[in-house]
């Protein structure tokens, strides 16, 4: 006992629990950031994919309602939906995102004069 050099073996446990703690906060923290950054990017892409999609019809007077099934670059089906609601047109796109949550986005556009 008169040699206090060196880590005691409670120090060695402090440390070790620690930095088991640290790794048990951060890694359920960090695949979370991974998650939703992937739902924003879903989102992201399928909004400027529903904005091209309704161009045509902005611009052209082509037949409406009408329904789209397309495959995102996830490999996962996206369900585009162009209408009339109030004279605006409305279109939606329907799919399930990386949480496996269903999610929606709806954007309006007024027809071209």
């Amino acid at each position: 006992m008169k040699n206090n050099k060196g880590f005691s073996f409670i120090e060695v446990l402090i440390a070790f629990h620690l930095l088991t703690l640290m790794i048990m906060v951060l890694v359920p923290v960090v695949m979370l950031i991974k998650t939703e950054n992937m739902v924003l990017h879903e989102r992201r892409s399928l909004a400027s994919d529903l904005h091209d999609e309704m161009q045509p019809y902005i611009w052209e007077a082509k037949a409406l309602p009408v329904t789209i099934i397309k495959e995102t670059k996830n490999n996962k089906e996206a369900t585009f939906s162009i209408l009339i609601e109030n004279q605006l047109l409305k279109g939606c796109v329907e799919w399930d995102n990386a949480k496996m949550e269903n999610d929606k986005i709806c954007l309006y556009g007024s027809f071209a004069k």
